[in-house]
């Protein structure tokens, strides 16, 4: 829909969506003010019509996007840079980087050793809800356990799945997971990260 034809009708609709009352529109678009001819001109289907456009068009246009996210984190990032204040340019380079999920949170459940004990993928689920429970975070009655328990399972089963997939493509540091035995990979991978394994006791 476009302009109504009737240009005082077109200034009450915007008026209106300027958020003025019925009363204010109806002067602003030239009438002489009386709230009776101002409320009937509300409910008029053109105007009402005319509104819900004038409204969807300036929602449509504030609309915020990952796109208009990031145009604006670049703006910042580039006036930052400009004028050599180098923690707000790192913080608009970090910030971009979440929005374009590059990067990842990540929180460490349990304390070192915590799942040493675990010889099974049962057991990790057992110790998850205990150290979750501990921590006050939540308590887990039977159906819940075993829920939890399943979810644990189904995510080690396609952990495994995708380690099998990566056993048939070298690695970076040229050494493939199907070369050596599990253990064996894992403390090079470890060494080659400068942190030390101690052999289980």
């Amino acid at each position: 829909m476009t302009a109504l034809k009737n240009p005082r009708h077109e200034k009450f609709a915007l008026a209106l969506s300027e958020g003025k009352s019925a009363t204010e529109a109806y002067t602003a678009a030239g009438y002489k003010p009386c709230r009776q001819n101002a409320a009937r001109l509300t409910t008029n289907d053109d105007i009402q019509a005319r509104l819900a456009e004038i409204q969807g068009a300036a929602a449509k246009s504030a609309e915020v996007t990952v796109q208009s996210l990031l145009d604006e984190l670049e703006h910042a990032r580039s006036r930052a840079d400009g004028l050599d204040q180098l923690s707000a340019a790192v913080k608009a380079i970090s910030e971009k980087a979440k929005i374009s999920g590059l990067l990842v949170q990540r929180v460490e459940v349990g304390g070192v050793g915590a799942f040493d004990n675990c010889d099974s993928r049962e057991a990790v689920a057992d110790a998850l809800m205990d150290e979750y429970e501990s921590l006050g975070d939540h308590a887990f009655d039977e159906e819940p356990a075993e829920a939890f328990t399943a979810l644990i399972l189904r995510h080690s089963e396609e952990v495994a799945a995708f380690i099998a997939s990566c056993k048939t493509r070298p690695s970076l540091q040229g050494t493939s997971p199907a070369d050596l035995p599990w253990q064996e990979f894992k403390q090079q991978r470890d060494a080659r990260r400068g942190q030390r394994l101690l052999p289980p006791g």
